[in-house]
C-alpha cells in the first residue's frame, strides 16, 4: 500500500501537469444555493453523453432498464390491474421480449385474442391482434398511443374498452 502513496508535492505536481489548477487561496468550490452549481439534468446529460461514448451498447441497455423498463412494466400492472374486478378475464403472457409484452386475452378460458404492450418514441403504445385456434375475429384498426406522462388507470381501461369493442365473433 505504501508504494501507492503520494506526498503532497507529487501529489500537487500530478494536478499540474493534467492541467488541473488548486484554487486560489482562500477561494471555494460554488455551493449550490450559490447558483454556480451545473444543474442536475445538464450533469445527467453528460453522464449519459460518457457513458454512450465508452460502450454504447451497453449504454443503451442500462439507459432502457432505468427510463423505459419501469414505465413497461407500468403499463403491465395497469393492464392486469383493469381486468382485477373480473375473474372470467385472464392476461396470460405469451411471446414477450424485454422491450414489447404479448399477452393472450382468456374469457371463460377462452384463447380470444393477442394483446400486445410496447413502448415507442416516448409513447406506450396498445394493440390487440387476431390469434390461432380463436373463433373470434379482430375489426381492424391501428394501435392506440399516448405519452408516457399519460399512462393512467383511466387510459388504460378507455384503450382496453376501445380495443375490446374490435374483437367480433
Amino acid at each position: 500500500m505504501a508504494r501507492y502513496a503520494l506526498n503532497a508535492a507529487q501529489f500537487l505536481h500530478t494536478f499540474v501537469l493534467a492541467g488541473i489548477r488548486r484554487p486560489a487561496t482562500g477561494a471555494s468550490l460554488p455551493s449550490p444555493d450559490q447558483g454556480n452549481a451545473v444543474p442536475q439534468a445538464r450533469f445527467a446529460q453528460q453522464c449519459d453523453r460518457l457513458s454512450s461514448v465508452v460502450d454504447k451498447t451497453l449504454f443503451e441497455r442500462l439507459r432502457w432498464e432505468r427510463t423505459e423498463a419501469p414505465v413497461l412494466a407500468r403499463l403491465v400492472e395497469l393492464a392486469h390491474g383493469a381486468l382485477e374486478d373480473r375473474g372470467e378475464f385472464e392476461l396470460t403472457e405469451e411471446g414477450a421480449t424485454n422491450a414489447v409484452k404479448r399477452f393472450v386475452l382468456k374469457v371463460h378460458g377462452n384463447r380470444i385474442a393477442a394483446l400486445t404492450l410496447c413502448l415507442a418514441d416516448g409513447k406506450a403504445e396498445l394493440a390487440i391482434h387476431p390469434i390461432e385456434r380463436s373463433p373470434y375475429q379482430i375489426i381492424p384498426g391501428g394501435s392506440l398511443t399516448t405519452p408516457f406522462d399519460a399512462i393512467d388507470e383511466g387510459w388504460m381501461a378507455a384503450s382496453l374498452d376501445e380495443l375490446f369493442a374490435r374483437i367480433t365473433n
